[in-house]
């Protein structure tokens, strides 16, 4: 099947989901509604089936905000440095996708720290060359 929009409010999506949250690329089962008066066609029950969890690291802080940058790249996203106190540059962390409340733009929200060492963030190859500087 094909991948299409569907709109839905906080009013269409269950208890238990709603109060996880709903973030992007968050894996989600709903049932299709038609509003009555206005013929417009929506999703209902909206349920939350898989959380999509990203590990990054931090790259910087200043003024309460920070950056991180996934373990797969891409540009960085911004974060509220409170929503994750004690954090520093280089910490390793788990966190959802969503969007800034007051720009729109990306951004990351419930982080976690992670233990120091859970991203591979270079592959060394165990092979050894041989070579002459010139």
């Amino acid at each position: 099947g094909g991948a299409g929009k569907l709109s839905f409010g906080l009013d269409d999506v269950c208890g238990e989901s709603r109060a996880a949250g709903l973030y992007e690329g968050d894996e989600v089962s709903f049932r299709e509604a038609t509003d009555a008066a206005t013929g417009a066609v929506g999703a209902a029950d909206v349920r939350l089936e898989a959380q999509k969890v990203n590990r990054g690291f931090v790259l910087s802080l200043r003024d309460g905000h920070g950056l991180l940058r996934g373990e797969a790249g891409g540009a960085p996203l911004s974060f509220a440095a409170s929503s994750l106190l004690g954090v520093r540059p280089r910490d390793e962390v788990e966190y959802r996708r969503a969007s800034d409340a007051k720009t729109g733009r990306p951004a990351a929200a419930q982080l976690r720290r992670l233990p120091a060492g859970s991203l591979v963030l270079e592959w060394v190859s165990p092979r050894w060359w041989e070579a002459v500087v010139r």
